[in-house]
This record gives structure tokens, C-alpha cells and sequence, in this order.
């Protein structure tokens, strides 16, 4: 299994780098970006997370390019205190205007260790309903190996309002279930600006912990309302 996903990721990578390189000659466009400021309680445990995000995105001809980098602070205000630096990177063909298929990598240094990821992912503009899907592998300091498949809806249901719904699955190198969670959540943009408000839930059947975020999204660029891609920073 973790060798065909690898195999898969790899002859994505080099059709990218060839429609890349047929590019090459072409003006590199700037899409767009966001800034996310967001901070979460974790169920009964006394936890709370904050995370400040900046993602931008790119474009040359057909192949676009999605740059991301964050910080996490998770505290109790008492003894406990971690900081985390993310970082991520994104190559995705557009087959259609707005279908992206593309492959990703994050890094995120948590206490003496690096947590990694590789996915395949997409994103369809269908209407009114976008959906963001991923599936790749991650892993915490040279340790087991995990693998995802996660998914995202979002609906809106008025110029100002959308609704969003998520759900993920993780199993092991050897295919056993590991954990599963779910999530819902709401954002409001604020009339004649590009800040959206939003509110989320998540629940963790593994842990039985339920999350609950609030948080600011600006979005800024010449086509601002094009989505980007955001699993990375949940999964």
C-alpha cells in the first residue's frame, strides 16, 4: 500500500514538473492568498490551541502553486506549553478552471520531532458546493507510518454564508484502523470586506474529544474567491 501510494505520487510529480516546465516561458500569476487567525478548546482537557496561518497562491498557465506557513501555540496556561512551525507546499494541475488535482507536503516541528505528510489532493468547483479531498501518508519523528483519506463540503447557501462539513479516517502500515473524525462548521463573511468569521465543531472518535474553533479568515489577491486548499492544516 505505501508503496504504490508513493509510486502514484511520484508519476503525478513528474507530470507536474513537465507541464511545469512547458510553462516555464510564461508570467507567474499571483491568485490570491489568506491570512487565518484561530483558536480552539479542546474538550474536558483544559487545552487550547492558536494558530496563526498565511497561504499563498500561484498560478502558471495551468499549474498552480499554493505556499503555507503557520504557527501553533497548544497551552493550558499553566504547565503545559508547546509551539509548533508549520510549513507547507503545493504543485496542482487545473484540468478545468477550477478543478485542481495536485500532490502537497507539510512539515510541522513539534517538540524534538518533525511530523511530515505527502498527499494527493483535490479540489471541485461544482456550483454552490466546493469539495476538497486528500489521501496520502504522514509520520511523527521517524516513527509508524499513518495513512489518510479525508474529505471537505462546502455549501453556500447565500453570498455571505456557508456551511461546511468534514470527515477523515486514518489507518496503519499494516491497514488496521487507527481513528476517524468528524466536523461541521459555519463562516460568514462580512458584507462589502474579504473577512470571514467562522465557527467549527470536530469530534475524535478515537479520543472522544470533541474541538470547537473559532476564528478570522482574510482573503486578499486578484481572484480571492478562488479556494484554496486547507486539509493540510487540520489532517
Amino acid at each position: 500500500m505505501k508503496m504504490n501510494l508513493l509510486s502514484k505520487t511520484c508519476l503525478l510529480l513528474s507530470q507536474l514538473t513537465l507541464a511545469m516546465s512547458s510553462a516555464a516561458s510564461a508570467d507567474i500569476a499571483f491568485v490570491g492568498g489568506t491570512v487565518v487567525l484561530d483558536a480552539t478548546k479542546s474538550g474536558d482537557d483544559g487545552l487550547y490551541k492558536f494558530d496563526a496561518e498565511v497561504e499563498l497562491a500561484f498560478r502558471i498557465d495551468n499549474v498552480g502553486l499554493q505556499f503555507g506557513v503557520g504557527e501553533t501555540l497548544v497551552t493550558n496556561f499553566s504547565d503545559v506549553e508547546q509551539f509548533r512551525t508549520n510549513y507547507s507546499v503545493h504543485a496542482y494541475y487545473y484540468l478545468q478552471n477550477r478543478v485542481k488535482i495536485g500532490v502537497s507536503y507539510s512539515d510541522s516541528y513539534i517538540g524534538k520531532g518533525h511530523l511530515t505528510a505527502y498527499r494527493i489532493e483535490t479540489m471541485l468547483a461544482l456550483g454552490s458546493v466546493d469539495i476538497e479531498a486528500i489521501f496520502g501518508t504522514s509520520n511523527y519523528a521517524g516513527g509508524n507510518s499513518y495513512f489518510t483519506a479525508a474529505t471537505r463540503v462546502y455549501y453556500e447557501i447565500a453570498p455571505t454564508l456557508e456551511l461546511n462539513a468534514r470527515y477523515s479516517m486514518s489507518v496503519d502500515e499494516n491497514g488496521e484502523y487507527v481513528s476517524s473524525s468528524y466536523g461541521a462548521g459555519v463562516s460568514y463573511n462580512i458584507p462589502n470586506s474579504e473577512l470571514d468569521v467562522y465557527a467549527n465543531y470536530n469530534f475524535s472518535q478515537r479520543f472522544q474529544n470533541q474541538q470547537i474553533s473559532i476564528g478570522l479568515q482574510l482573503n486578499f489577491g486578484p481572484e480571492s474567491d478562488e479556494r484554496i486548499f486547507t486539509l493540510s492544516r487540520i489532517y
